[in-house]
């Protein structure tokens, strides 16, 4: 769909795209910092998580459910990502 644009409708799709992930990624932080503040004031607690035992202990089941090329280049575009 987006190949068929002409130029000037995809540059009005491509600047409407970016101000509303731009507006999506200030809510979604906004809110979230809202939620952890009325979490915590009501008493809950949060833990940081040991991110490298965390991925070994998930490998056994990447290593048994991904199986395909596509799959596992999925996964290491996700890591790479971050």
């Amino acid at each position: 769909m987006l190949q068929k644009m002409s130029a000037e409708d995809r540059a009005a799709f491509d600047k409407g795209w970016d101000a509303a992930w731009t507006q999506h990624t200030e809510l979604w932080t906004t809110n979230t910092e809202k939620a952890v503040a009325d979490a915590k004031a009501g008493g809950a607690t949060f833990a940081e998580v040991d991110e490298a035992a965390y991925a070994a202990a998930l490998k056994p089941l990447q290593d048994e459910f991904l199986t395909t090329d596509a799959q596992k280049k999925l996964l290491a575009n996700i890591q790479a990502a971050k």
